[in-house]
C-alpha cells in the first residue's frame, strides 16, 4: 500500500465485499429474493419481499387478505400480460422493484353453462 495513493485500498475492500456476497448467497437472503409492488386500481401499493424462484400464486393469495377482497375477481398483469397463479418473478423476467397491476375482472361467469334454470 503506497501512502497517500489508495492503492491497494480499494483491493482489499472488493475482497471484503466479494466474502459478504458469498456469504449473503449461502445464506440464501440476497440473490433469492425480490421486492415487487402491486398497484391496485385505486392507486394503492402493497409492497412484498418474495423468491425469484416461488409461484406468484403465494403474493395474489396474501393481497387478497391484506386488501381484503374476494380474488375470483382479480386479474394480475405485468407488463402488459396477464400473470399465472404458477408464473414466477422468474419466469416473468422480473427486476428488483418490479410493479404488478391488478384489476377487477369485469367478465364474470364465462362458457356456456348458467346457474339459472
Amino acid at each position: 500500500n503506497v501512502k497517500g495513493t489508495g492503492q491497494g485500498r480499494g483491493v482489499a475492500n472488493s475482497v471484503k465485499m466479494s466474502e459478504h456476497n458469498v456469504t449473503e448467497d449461502m445464506r440464501g437472503s440476497g440473490a433469492e429474493y425480490i421486492r415487487l409492488k402491486i398497484l391496485g386500481q385505486d392507486n394503492s401499493i402493497v409492497a412484498f419481499r418474495v423468491r425469484k424462484s416461488r409461484p406468484l400464486r403465494n403474493v395474489m393469495y396474501s393481497y387478497y387478505y391484506c386488501m381484503g377482497i374476494d380474488g375470483a375477481t382479480m386479474k394480475f398483469r405485468y407488463e402488459g400480460r396477464r400473470i399465472r397463479k404458477t408464473d414466477t418473478p422468474m419466469s416473468l423476467n422480473m427486476a428488483e422493484n418490479d410493479t404488478i397491476e391488478v384489476y377487477r375482472d369485469e367478465i364474470v361467469g364465462r362458457g356456456p353453462y348458467s346457474c339459472r334454470n
